[in-house]
């Protein structure tokens, strides 16, 4: 175990942004007005920031780039009305947008803030309620992002916390919910889904091991050992449906239930 990271795995390649609202763009033939609205914010206002802050090779990315004023707010308002008003099929680059925004220590500190702490939330709640019917490319960056949640051991703790309004999927049970739809989805060899989710998985477990015994980093209620079954579960169907035995979905996975079990 000790050859094993003790740092999150993190989804860190950086798209074409221009590429990204194009192909957005295009799968939306025929844009309500709010639409319109809510994706001129992503191309006039994030994607140019974005440009910015995580331009294409060889350039490194640039911390010093500021966040625009009310980016983060109307980003966020233009993702809610993206995901009220578009298809399923349409959805997938916005996830994607996010995915790399959290690789800002910034933005991945404002969504734990009482402004931003609900925009995790809404996609993954969003994306779970499909179950079974997320088209793939959209759980696919969904993953992915939940797995940049764990950029900052801040936003790590949020989305694993099982806090949550009464009629609301808490945090760490939405998440549960994704892994559930994506470790038992009957695609063969969809290494990259898998890959996904077994990152999901020990990056969770990473973020136990490293905090302190006098530091829990959850809630009290942290451990349920009705979720531990419930993923523990899913694992092991995960596993008994396994196709490819030498894949990379696989061997990561693997480590992935070995962090989660010494974390127990």
């Amino acid at each position: 175990m000790g050859n094993i990271p003790h740092q999150p795995i993190l989804f860190g390649n950086v798209p074409a942004f221009d590429a990204v609202i194009n192909k957005l763009t295009a799968l939306v033939p025929s844009p309500s007005p709010n639409t319109v609205s809510a994706m001129g914010t992503l191309s006039l206002q994030v994607v140019p920031f974005l440009t910015s802050r995580f331009p294409p090779p060889p350039a490194s990315p640039n911390a010093s780039v500021p966040i625009p004023p009310k980016l983060l707010t109307s980003w966020k308002k233009a993702t809610v009305d993206l995901f009220d008003e578009l298809q399923p099929n349409q959805l997938f680059p916005i996830p994607d947008l996010w995915r790399v925004a959290l690789l800002d220590e910034r933005i991945s500190k404002w969504c734990t803030t009482e402004d931003g702490a609900d925009m995790m939330q809404h996609i993954l709640l969003k994306v779970v309620s499909m179950k079974a019917s997320v088209p793939r490319n959209l759980l696919l960056t969904t993953l992915q992002l939940a797995t940049n949640c764990f950029s900052t051991d801040a936003l790590g703790r949020y989305v694993s916390s099982s806090d949550s309004d009464p009629d609301a999927l808490s945090p760490r049970a939405a998440r549960t919910c994704l892994l559930e739809v994506a470790l038992l989805r009957n695609q063969k060899a969809d290494v990259k889904v898998r890959n996904a989710a077994a990152t999901l998985v020990f990056n969770e477990a990473v973020l136990q091991r490293n905090t302190p015994v006098d530091n829990p980093p959850l809630d009290p209620s942290y451990k349920d050992e009705e979720w531990e079954v419930k993923m523990i579960s899913a694992v092991a169907e995960a596993i008994k449906r396994e196709v490819e035995s030498e894949d990379a979905g696989k061997h990561t996975f693997l480590q992935g239930v070995c962090m989660r079990l010494t974390a127990l």
